[in-house]
């Protein structure tokens, strides 16, 4: 009775196993409970006529024996002779060892195959640890609810953790204290401030989006990529949010690269200078705080950029090079995107005001924050040194949108700037309600709009 051949779950081609026959295994392994059934005569192997050729289907019903090797039967004559078994139903199988593979078997070099025993469907499931990293390195846009889920309850998870070593080391008496009494009025304009912020990001995504050659990207889409970056349930970090999206709209992968490249530029273009200034005054008027605190400001920003100029004068070096050059080289590319903007004064104008909103907004929040629990305002360079510092990587660079991390950091980069570390810990908590908790849901829709456009 002749088999109806069925679709093969992978195949091993004349050039042997290829990369993904692992993974299309293990994932059909993963739905093994749900395919197997009872076996029928369909599912039987039935025998191979004389002279007939062999098959190369690996999981196929009534295919004949093949030759499996490292790299298929023509450069392996004494290859291995497998009989191909159904996935659906579990059968032993029979190996035997061909001394004349370049011809077809006969009747008698293949033993018949009995009924498949019925067994009880094998729990194959991959450990978690692999089933953790294999989500991190998804596409974020083909993230599901639980992915999402796992994501944040890990963010807060962090996060929490964080906050009780910060409160553990600054004093749960010292915290309670100023936990009772807090000024209420200021946290609205907080939150005002945040608000300030995300607009003006989007701005200048938008306008570095916009930069010759110009990015398929629409408003709205800008919107959903602003508040999806910032998500905290972004696993690689918002960037990684940004690229991925962008090379779907750029004109090919590097040119999706360099543009989120110069975005992050764009990012210390506006912060660096600041902080250079506020670091500045603060040593020239004999601040409090430890020269060893804005004297890294106040030296590495004007070295920085003596250096990037001297690398812009030989970029044709680092062009096409591997290695650390070709990460010189990318870096390189990023500086491009803030010329191309420096061309166009409009574009340019736009970008540079939207992210000194961004850091002016994000900065405010933490600001009031800051008069809320401590009753008295923090004197401006102070803050914008302490700020800067805690961000030494931004939070759309950090993973899970710097959850953890910036509650570790700020609170004492604030400390090092003569705030106290228990008005820090309180004020951080309440900034990161405002800047990551709060917006988590336009992140979530943000996400939704996105993986719409992506199907």
């Amino acid at each position: 009775m002749e088999v109806e051949p069925r679709e093969p779950l992978c195949r091993l081609g004349e050039s042997g196993s290829r990369e993904g026959d692992l993974e299309v295994l293990v994932l059909a392994s993963l739905h093994t409970e749900k395919e197997l059934h009872r076996p029928s005569a369909r599912d039987r192997p039935r025998r191979r006529e004389p002279g007939e050729g062999r098959g190369d289907v690996l999981g196929t019903p009534g295919v004949p024996v093949g030759v499996v090797g490292m790299h298929g039967a023509e450069a392996n004559p004494r290859g291995l002779l497998v009989r191909r078994i159904s996935l659906r139903a579990p059968a032993p199988i029979s190996w035997a060892m061909s001394e004349n593979a370049g011809r077809p078997e006969t009747e008698s070099e293949v033993p018949a195959f009995g009924p498949h025993p019925v067994t009880e469907p094998p729990d194959i499931r991959l450990p978690l640890v692999l089933r953790g990293l294999a989500a991190v390195r998804a596409h974020h846009l083909e993230y599901g609810r639980r992915h999402v889920a796992g994501f944040v309850l890990i963010g807060a998870a962090l996060a929490c953790a964080a906050l009780a070593g910060v409160a553990w080391a600054a004093g749960f008496e010292s915290v309670g204290t100023l936990l009772i009494s807090p000024q209420w009025q200021w946290f609205p304009i907080a939150f005002g401030g945040e608000i300030a912020a995300y607009a003006g990001y989007t701005l200048a995504l938008r306008e570095v989006t916009r930069t010759e050659p110009a990015s398929t990207l629409r408003f709205r889409d800008t919107l959903a990529l602003v508040a999806t970056g910032f998500g905290v349930f972004i696993a690689r970090g918002g960037f990684t949010a940004d690229y991925e999206v962008l090379q779907e709209r750029c004109e090919d992968d590097a040119d999706a690269r360099i543009r989120v490249l110069g975005l992050g530029a764009l990012e210390y273009a506006v912060l660096a200078p600041v902080t250079c200034v506020a670091a500045c005054f603060l040593l020239l008027n004999g601040s409090q705080i430890s020269t060893g605190f804005t004297l890294p400001w106040a030296i590495g920003v004007p070295a920085g950029l003596i250096l990037a100029l001297a690398l812009v004068s030989r970029r044709t070096q680092f062009d096409g090079r591997s290695g650390w050059r070709g990460g010189v080289a990318a870096g390189l590319g990023a500086l491009d995107v803030l010329n191309r903007l420096a061309r166009r004064p409009g574009q340019g104008l736009v970008a540079a005001f939207g992210m000194t909103l961004y850091w002016a907004g994000d900065a405010f929040c933490l600001w009031a924050c800051l008069y809320g629990f401590l009753g008295r305002p923090l004197p401006v360079s102070a803050l914008i040194v302490g700020y800067a510092t805690g961000y030494a990587l931004s939070r759309r660079t950090l993973p899970l949108a710097g959850a953890g991390v910036v509650e570790a950091l700020l609170p004492f980069a604030l400390l090092w700037v003569s705030l106290p570390l228990a008005a820090g810990m309180l004020a951080v908590l309440a900034y990161r309600f405002f800047n990551l908790w709060l917006p988590l849901l336009p992140a979530v829709l943000g996400h939704r709009h996105l993986r719409a456009g992506h199907a």
